[in-house]
């Protein structure tokens, strides 16, 4: 869904790329901020020269979530898939009462991004309940003090 450029550096202007980017039209980027270059498919508030990096050279500093907020409301029974992407591989840590199952959690792991040189993991939390309520954090499984977290709030009737 979204990703957050960290990186702004001067330099050359061959790339367009966008600090806030959400999925827009026919494959096509729609941009808070973007930097002109070869690419045309983007729509930008206002831009600048130069080149912006979707990610700091050789690491991540912290995996990425697709989510727009740290937080995040789901009635019960509801079902949410989140996104985490990184530069190494991934693990999830769930709140205390949650265990990965395959009925109500689950985790689909993947190689993303150009030339599959990310890891990608998906978690799908299907027909929520109160005891889903808690800290879900995606870490990198070697470097787990780098980790991105969202609170997932079951409300309704459960």
């Amino acid at each position: 869904c979204c990703y957050i450029i960290s990186v702004l550096s001067p330099g050359k202007a061959n790339k367009t790329s966008s600090l806030f980017s959400l999925p827009g039209k026919a494959n096509k980027t729609s941009s808070l901020f973007s930097l002109p270059g070869k690419a045309n498919k983007t729509s930008s508030l206002f831009s600048l020269p130069g080149k912006v990096d979707r990610e700091p050279k050789g690491k991540f500093s912290v995996p990425v979530l697709d989510v727009k907020s740290r937080q995040l409301v789901l009635e019960a029974n509801q079902t949410l898939t989140i996104h985490c992407r990184g530069r190494w591989e991934l693990s999830w840590v769930f709140p205390g009462g949650v265990a990965r199952d395959k009925e109500s959690v689950q985790l689909e792991d993947s190689r993303c991004g150009r030339q599959s040189q990310h890891y990608c993991s998906q978690l799908i939390i299907s027909s929520a309940q109160a005891q889903h309520t808690g800290s879900f954090r995606c870490r990198y499984s070697q470097r787990t003090r780098r980790q991105s977290a969202v609170y997932i709030y079951v409300t309704g009737n459960i």
